[in-house]
């Protein structure tokens, strides 16, 4: 049942690393091997494959994992090359009713007066008390210590994930927004109940449960009116 594989071609740099990385990545989970091409390699067929597996519904690419994490380079050298999966789970989203003149609403976050975030509060603040439930969950759930297990794979954007807030350490509902160019391992993320952005390293970053994606993404940006209008 063994075959003789590659993912590797002449386009592709390999540091010595990246075997160990290879297993850590398929570890001992069903990957999805897709032949390029096949050359002969003493006297053997030696397949060209690319390898893949699924996390959260999205396939996530072995090369890409490599190359975010510097032990894989490609040619051209930069993350702009990384492939975005082709689906993937995403956060429900709840406008302002424009055609509604009034709102009950909380501040969530201000950064200046021409964007700050607003929560909408919903009937008998109904969407502040699930999200309130919601956060006391999230705490639950990521303060264990086997959450390590739930580590992301591969923060590719637009992955729908939970950060730690930079400064009150709380666990929040969160999007990959950018995969930083300088600093390799670090990202950009939103965190979409209160519109803050920041900047942290691609392991503090936990798979997010389907339950935690029932409630749309809570923060509505807003620009107070006169404010230079």
């Amino acid at each position: 049942m063994l075959i003789l594989c590659s993912f590797w071609s002449s386009e592709h740099d390999c540091s010595e690393d990246a075997a160990r990385g290879l297993r850590q990545f398929c570890g001992r989970d069903v990957c999805k091997a897709t032949v390029l091409a096949a050359r002969d390699c003493m006297g053997k067929n030696l397949m060209i494959v690319t390898i893949s597996k699924e996390e959260d519904q999205a396939d996530i690419s072995l090369l890409d994992y490599l190359v975010f994490r510097s032990l894989a380079s490609m040619e051209g050298g930069d993350l702009d090359r990384i492939c975005l999966p082709t689906s993937c789970r995403s956060f429900l989203y709840l406008p302002l009713d424009r055609t509604v003149k009034e709102h009950l609403v909380k501040v969530a976050y201000v950064d200046t007066p021409e964007q700050m975030y607003v929560n909408l509060v919903g009937e008998n603040h109904s969407y502040i008390k699930y999200m309130e439930n919601m956060m006391e969950e999230m705490q639950e759930e990521y303060g264990r210590h086997e959450a390590d297990v739930q580590k992301v794979l591969f923060p590719y954007v637009g992955l729908v994930c939970a950060a730690q807030h930079v400064e009150d350490g709380k666990y929040h509902r969160a999007q990959v927004t950018e995969l930083l160019q300088e600093e390799r391992m670090m990202v950009r993320v939103v965190l979409v109940d209160i519109g803050f952005c920041q900047v942290v390293h691609a392991s503090s970053l936990r798979r997010i449960g389907d339950k935690f994606l029932v409630l749309p993404a809570m923060a509505n940006r807003v620009s107070l009116a006169g404010d230079g209008h």
